[in-house]
């Protein structure tokens, strides 16, 4: 296949390993810049919705598909069950109804494992680490892009993917007047734990201002998140101290877990929206996707989802243009961005108004959320609640 370019990716998280391999298979050449020393997942566990397996489908690999590598890896979780703080059910699913809807169930898998398989697919070589970015000179159509690090070398490429994540420096060199992220109102913790012998239904535990969710791993382990309405920058030198304190009396599955936990695989983070959108997702011949385009709270799984819609996307309106010269790039980011940014900016409201249902600030609140759920226990109004997600869910390139 004759080279339509060279492409350089900045960050090699869920986005940037996508979009290496979606545009290495639609004949660029990629090389990938790396801040970390390794490949270094932000997270214990993630879940790969329909939608992002959808398009993970249309990355051929030749004899399957990048979905099918991805899936291979993973545990489909099913229908995933509602609890209160006590153990008892407000919904207990049963089937598979998101699979029946959107043609994939909801499958869980290790980042690390998710990492590795997407960068297992590109050439040897292709990750260079300890690269972190420093400046970006974004060109324009008559002039390749620039990227140096700090370390001082410089790449030129008739094509810059910046996938650096929510703390993007691409972004703020971009677009410096741009607000950026700002605090969702809650933190996230999320671990691992080897299985603690039960059959585990995936699940969350909605409770005041706080969720527990856990779901089973191909190999046995339990991958567990849980998030806190509490002030932004919290640390402990115990890093499960604070979990125990506010979990510790809720149901047996939730303290099994907890008891279990590995405490080097917690990790802590701030949930961070984007209120104002980008005025673009390019500039010149750098295209932004994924967290550092448009960062979003959690709650509809979508974070890394969109990462990967974006690659897909990008990797398709950019195949047939000159990188070379003559604006073909310039020209397929602008419809980058028009293909993309209201979609991702949809998405980022309807994750923060999930946030909102998920941590209800009164009685009421919690009421109401509660009593929805438990409305999809009928396999009729399933489908009803479901269709809310259709936009979300049921996207295919």
């Amino acid at each position: 296949m004759e080279s339509v370019g060279e492409a350089l990716i900045i960050g090699a998280g869920v986005g940037g390993l996508t979009a290496a391999n979606a545009l290495y298979r639609t004949g660029w050449r990629v090389t990938v810049l790396e801040r970390a020393d390794a490949l270094r997942p932000i997270g214990a566990g993630i879940s790969q919705p329909p939608n992002a397996q959808h398009a993970l489908d249309a990355i051929d690999l030749g004899d399957a598909t990048l979905g099918d590598r991805v899936r291979a890896a993973g545990e489909p979780a099913g229908a995933i069950g509602a609890r209160r703080p006590d153990g008892r059910w407000i919904y207990r699913p049963g089937g598979d109804p998101v699979g029946k809807r959107y043609g994939y169930p909801f499958y869980t898998l290790l980042r690390t494992d998710l990492l590795n398989v997407l960068a297992g697919e590109l050439p040897e070589g292709t990750v260079r680490f300890e690269a972190e970015v420093r400046t970006v000179q974004p060109g324009d159509a008559g002039t390749r892009a620039r990227v140096e690090t700090v370390d001082g070398a410089v790449y030129e490429a008739d094509l810059v993917v910046a996938a650096d994540g929510g703390r993007s420096t691409v972004r703020s060199l971009l677009f410096p007047e741009h607000p950026g992220p700002e605090y969702g109102g809650y933190a996230v913790w999320w671990m691992l734990s080897p299985g603690i012998g039960d059959h585990l239904i995936a699940s969350e535990t909605l409770g005041k201002g706080a969720i527990w969710g856990s779901f089973g791993l191909r190999d046995g382990r339990v991958y567990a998140y849980a998030t806190m309405v509490t002030e932004p920058g919290g640390s402990s030198e115990d890093p499960i101290a604070p979990l125990r304190e506010r979990f510790g009396d809720w149901h047996e599955e939730v303290r099994k877990v907890l008891a279990a936990v590995d405490p080097a695989s917690v990790f802590r983070d701030d949930a961070r929206w984007m209120r104002v959108p980008l005025p673009a997702l390019h500039r010149g011949r750098v295209a932004v996707l994924g967290d550092a385009a448009h960062p979003m709270t959690p709650d509809l799984g979508q974070g890394g989802s969109q990462s990967i819609e974006d690659a897909v996307v990008l990797a398709r309106l950019v195949a047939g243009g000159d990188g070379r010269g003559n604006g073909g790039v310039v020209s397929a980011l602008a419809a980058y961005t028009e293909a993309r940014l209201a979609r991702t900016s949809d998405i980022v409201k309807r994750s923060k108004k999930m946030a909102a249902f998920h941590h209800p600030r009164t009685a009421l609140g919690r009421y109401v959320r509660d009593q929805s759920l438990k409305l999809t226990a009928s396999e009729r109004l399933v489908g009803l609640f479901l269709r809310q997600y259709d936009p979300v869910f049921g996207w295919k390139p």
